[in-house]
C-alpha cells in the first residue's frame, strides 16, 4: 500500500497528480476554507475584549470543528465521499463573517434586544 492511499491528491508517479478532478473541488475549496477558518481564531487577540464562557465554547467548538474537517481531509477521508457545494458555500459564509469579525466570535453573534 502506498502513502499516496492516504491522501486527497496522488502523489507523484506521473504529471497526472497536478490535475485536480472537478470532483475534487469542492473538497479542496472546503479544506482551504476551513483551514483560513481555524488560522483566524487561532490568531485571536482578545485586546481588552471581555470574556464570557459561552461565547468562548463557541469558538472554541468552531475552532475545533474546521480545524478536524480539515484534518480529516488531509487524511483522505472524504475521497469517496464528495463534499456538496452547499456545504462549501456555508464554509463560505462562516469564513466570511469570522473574518469581518476579526476572529472575535462574539460578534458574529451578537443579540440586540
Amino acid at each position: 500500500m502506498s502513502i499516496s492511499t492516504y491522501f486527497l491528491i496522488p502523489l507523484p508517479q506521473d504529471y497526472a497528480w497536478m490535475m485536480v478532478q472537478p470532483q475534487q473541488l469542492p473538497t479542496l475549496l472546503a479544506l482551504f476554507i476551513a483551514l483560513a477558518i481555524c488560522g483566524r481564531l487561532l490568531t485571536y487577540r482578545r485586546r481588552g475584549a471581555r470574556y464570557r464562557r459561552p461565547i468562548s465554547w463557541l469558538a472554541y467548538g468552531l475552532f475545533v470543528g474546521s480545524g478536524t474537517l480539515a484534518i480529516q481531509i488531509l487524511a483522505g477521508r472524504y475521497v469517496g465521499l464528495p463534499i456538496s457545494w452547499s456545504f462549501v458555500i456555508l464554509l463560505a459564509v462562516c469564513a466570511v463573517l469570522v473574518y469581518r469579525a476579526r476572529g472575535n466570535v462574539a460578534h458574529i453573534v451578537r443579540v440586540n434586544a
